[in-house]
């Protein structure tokens, strides 16, 4: 999955969009391209790898 990281006003998961604030948005602050994330969210902790950063 693909996702854009917005401002809290801006996010919109119907558009793949999620706030800078959230779980995954948090995760990926600062990150690089190859880094792989663990996002803790409430339902539970999850990996991602950052594949593209535009």
């Amino acid at each position: 999955m693909h996702f854009l990281i917005v401002g809290a006003g801006k996010a919109n998961l119907l558009n793949n969009s999620v706030s800078a604030t959230s779980p995954l948005g948090i995760a990926t602050l600062d990150k690089k391209v190859g880094d792989e994330v663990m996002v803790k969210a409430p339902r539970g902790s999850y990996s991602c790898k950052i594949v593209y950063i535009g």
